[in-house]
């Protein structure tokens, strides 16, 4: 017997697993900007898709601001409650990312910033930044319809350092999402950039590559170094990206990044300062001197900076913009006008600086201006004009590639980045490298003790470069190889940064690590080992993953064995009979083949006849040459490699590595926004219970206020309870506004309340309105039933089925409701409609149901078969002789086969079935 399970349940089960992973295969990537954010999505079979907030923007300015009623608002509604209460707002909330707390030391060890919202708490840079993810969470849910998104790539800044990106991370852990990567925004815009064929190699530079080869061969990819340009909220940096494209297909098969750039003395939030600046000092002026300061004045100065960004943004299409702000302050309006020239004077020392990242990108991937085969602009340069030309003039070109779409360049290559990251999406292959930035390096110590991190008390470390200037990449590997017998610890270093670009550009600790269990591993392989000799070693392997940040991968002893191996050697006979020469006697005889005859018979005549006399003959012989076999015993040395894993400790308490949040921090802060979410869940409850309840008080006391004596509300109340009922919904009205009314749970206890006192009343206008009519169609109905059941038990008393009972009793019944109708109407019309009536409609149409199930029994039973007809009088009297002459052959008792003896019982019972006695149809 087959006890396998069947297989449809297996593969049913196997499909739903399927399908399951496929709705949690969704992911989304970040572009965060300290001004607005932007989310992309993938999702298995449909692609990358930016996704557009709930004013179908496809940008939402990375603001938090709580209202006094402890409701959090998110994007342009945090801005607008902003104005109003500027100490209850975040808005550059991504800045305090890594950031030392204003009274601590500036160090890369520093205690962590945190922010103090006005009367709400303290929040650090990862709760700030985890609350702004979970808003792209929601955005990205809505946009799948409900699906849950768990994993994210996010977007920084190339002059983000490790303990930022360490931070980044952590607030995607806060709200729950899996971080893929943090990912440089000039490298996510890169991506898009190849993804959308616009590094597709060209005539000229298929040709010039081709004039480089000797032998004038057509290659089969073309390079192209293109520069990328981004002026953002906090800062302008430059990248240039060497992107290799295949020739044939003219898709890009790799992205290598060449250098980053940057520098944070221009950026957008400075140019709007500067606008900011002319429109305070035209408000001062409209107000005269001795009023209070517009800088003083934060309200002021927030709309002012609002309005700035506007007028920032008409000015690079236009050459003057007029102001108005309504009742800027004491009831005054801000009338003027801002020119693009006064504007670019303001902000020329900023001008000055934006040539600076590019010059720098170019130096330190050691080309020229002309080896850039396109200058592509993204962020805020393509709209400030006068950024754009000092791009054009520091490279002596006359225009930029504004190719790519600004607004989702860098949120679409990031989501592409994540997909390839994901084990669920099949993407395109593109390979792309990204740069770290800074040497790394590690101290080993020649002979540290058992749990020891520090180096005192031990006689010294062995430096080693892990990754030298210029080849510290992302990602990249690295094994270092050690000769230790003995646990030991390391240290790993980000060395100095030449450059002076890092905030903190001096040697940095990264991380103090433990290797433990060598010599315990080391013995047992020894133990395990034939060699006489061996050679222990430790390796340990280093990774810099996409998002920069470093890891050990793997550690692990090992020790090499020589083995000696012997094998058997089948030797030639030209070589055997030399070395036969040379042998003695006894090692030829030793060496003979086993089970061979010295000589035998070989010959064979040619005559096919002959052969057997030849063999009886036996006088023909020849000798056979001889096979011999030697065992030579060669030895080879072999080395074999015993590998064992060993453990890794971090030491948290030291290092950039160790201002990563522990896990107690980690469930704090997720209890902080918990909490925040819970509140917000509250808040939302009961304003839906707030407005449900007032939205009732309001239409139900207008329906009882205002009902007229043709109302069936009027008529089924009196006026005494009609004026109770308006007077307990106008203190429920007021009651709205006390504190017991910012309980969730009280509101609702009141609804019910209110629901309790004006059901009965409405209930008896319901029953009013449809009780007359329920109970006419209930006797109309009982009637009709009574006449079909009493012609059917006619036709049972004329067919004598025996059944007419059973019609008797649903007739008696049809009787009975008809006279129950009656005494419902004579009872209700008997008692005032201010009371609980008589019978209910639902009464009365549970007896309607009772009734029609009766009369349905009594219609179901079949009645009995017709008699048979008689054959009619008159025949013919052809027919009459056939009968005559049938009759008397039977009587002879001839054999009458041939003969027609009557009609056929069955066609008989057949022809009676289909004529009068067939069913009556009623």
């Amino acid at each position: 017997m087959d006890m396998r399970p069947p297989a449809f349940p297996i593969l049913a089960f196997l499909l739903l697993l399927i399908a399951l992973s496929t709705c949690n295969a969704n992911l989304m990537a970040v572009d965060l900007g300290m001004g607005y954010l932007k989310v992309a999505i993938a999702r298995p079979g449909k692609g990358l898709e930016l996704v557009t907030n709930e004013q179908s923007k496809r940008k939402t300015p990375a603001a938090i601001a709580f209202t006094t009623e402890g409701e959090r608002l998110f994007g342009d509604a945090a801005v607008a409650y902003a104005a109003k209460a500027p100490a209850r707002a975040v808005l550059d909330g991504r800045s305090l990312i890594g950031q030392c707390q204003p009274d601590a030391p500036e160090g890369p060890f520093c205690e962590r910033r945190r922010l103090s919202v006005h009367g709400v708490a303290d929040f650090t840079g990862e709760e700030i930044v985890a609350m702004l993810l979970g808003m792209a969470k929601s955005q990205a849910t809505a946009a799948l319809g409900g699906a849950a998104v768990k994993d994210v790539a996010v977007t920084v800044p190339p002059w983000f350092d490790e303990r930022q990106r360490l931070a980044i991370a952590d607030a995607a852990r806060i709200i729950g999402l899996n971080c893929l990567g943090v990912v440089n925004s000039n490298t996510a815009a890169a991506i898009k950039y190849a993804l959308d064929g616009k590094a597709k190699p060209t005539e000229e530079a298929i040709a010039a590559q081709k004039g480089k080869d000797k032998k004038k061969r057509t290659p089969k990819s073309v390079t192209q170094r293109v520069m990328f340009y981004d002026l953002g909220t906090s800062g302008a940096s430059a990248s240039i990206a060497e992107i290799t494209s295949d020739v044939n297909s003219g898709h890009a098969s790799r992205i290598k990044m060449l250098s980053h750039a940057w520098e944070q003395g221009v950026s957008g939030r400075l140019l709007d300062d500067v606008v900011v600046d002319r429109l305070a000092d035209a408000f001062d002026k409209q107000r005269g001197p001795a009023a209070t300061p517009s800088r003083q004045i934060p309200r002021v100065m927030m709309r002012l900076r609002k309005e700035a960004q506007k007028a920032k943004e008409v000015l690079s299409a236009n050459m003057e913009r007029f102001v108005s702000i309504g009742s800027l302050y004491d009831d005054l309006d801000l009338k003027t006008t801002l020119y693009r020239a006064d504007f670019e004077s303001d902000a020329s020392p900023m001008f000055d600086l934006v040539g600076g990242p590019v010059r720098m990108a170019l130096s330190r991937a050691e080309l020229k201006a002309a080896d850039l085969d396109a200058v592509v602009p993204f962020g805020g340069v393509t709209r400030t004009p006068r950024v754009q030309k000092e791009i054009c003039d520091t490279l002596g070109i006359e225009t930029l590639n504004k190719s790519i779409n600004t607004d989702e360049a860098a949120a679409m290559g990031a989501v592409f980045f994540a997909a390839t990251q994901s084990s669920t999406f099949r993407v395109r292959k593109l390979d792309f490298e990204d740069l770290y930035g800074r040497p790394i390096s590690a101290e080993v110590d020649k002979e540290a003790k058992a749990g020891a991190f520090s180096r005192k008390g031990n006689p010294g470390f062995q430096k080693v470069s892990l990754f030298a200037e210029g080849d510290s990449r992302m990602p990249s590997k690295k094994t270092l190889s050690l000769n230790k017998k003995e646990d030991f610890s390391f240290r790993v270093f980000l060395d100095v940064d030449k450059t002076g670009l890092s905030r903190f550009p001096e040697r940095t600790l990264y991380a103090n690590i433990k290797v433990k269990g060598v010599a315990d591993v080391l013995k047992k392989m020894k133990d395990s080992s034939k060699a006489k000799k061996a050679i222990p070693r430790v390796a340990l392997t280093f990774h810099v993953d996409r998002s920069g940040h470093i890891r050990i991968g793997t550690a692990e002893s090992s020790v090499d064995e020589t083995v000696v191996v012997e094998r058997e050697v089948v030797v030639d006979e030209k070589d055997e009979n030399t070395s036969e020469s040379k042998q003695s006697p006894t090692a030829e005889t030793s060496s003979e083949t086993e089970g061979s005859p010295s000589e035998e018979t070989t010959e064979a005549t040619v005559s096919g006849g002959e052969e057997k006399e030849s063999k009886d003959q036996g006088n023909s012989k020849k000798p056979k040459t001889k096979k011999k076999k030697k065992t030579k015993t060669e030895k080879s040395t072999q080395t074999v490699v015993l590998r064992s894993a060993l453990s890794i400790e971090y030491d948290g308490a030291e290092g950039m590595f160790g201002m990563q949040m522990s896990g107690k921090q980690l469930d704090a802060a997720k209890k902080t926004l918990k909490d925040l979410e819970d509140a917000d869940k509250e808040r939302v409850e009961r304003a839906d219970a707030l407005n449900s309840l007032e939205g009732y008080i309001l239409e139900t006391r207008s329906k009882v206020r205002n009902a007229e004596e043709d109302d069936d509300l009027y008529t089924v109340s009196t006026e005494e309870e009609r004026e109770k009922l308006v007077s307990a919904f106008d203190e429920a009205e007021d009651w709205m506004y006390t504190e017991d009314a910012k309980q969730t749970a009280n509101l609702r206890k009141k609804h019910h309340e209110l629901q309790r006192l004006y059901t009965p009343m409405e209930s008896r206008a319901l029953e009013l309105s449809k009780r007359p009519d329920a109970l006419k169609m209930l006797s109309a109905a009982a009637g009709l039933s009574s006449e079909r059941v009493s012609a059917l038990r006619m036709l049972h008393v004329e067919r004598n089925s025996g059944r007419e009972a059973e019609f008797d009793e649903v007739i008696e019944f049809t009787t009975s409701v008809r006279s129950w109708v009656s005494d419902m109407e004579t009872a209700q019309a008997s008692k005032p409609l201010t009371e609980e009536p008589v019978v209910l409609v639902r009464t009365i149409m549970e007896k309607g149901l009772k009734l029609r199930e009766a009369v349905e029994k009594a219609l179901k039973i079949e009645p009995p078969p017709a008699p048979e007809t008689p054959p009619p009088e008159s025949e013919s009297k052809e027919s009459e002789v056939t009968e005559t002459t049938n009759s008397t052959s039977a009587e002879d008792g001839e054999n009458n086969d041939d003969l027609d003896v009557g009609p056929d019982p069955q066609s008989a019972k057949a022809g009676a079935a289909s004529g009068s006695g067939g069913k009556d149809e009623l």
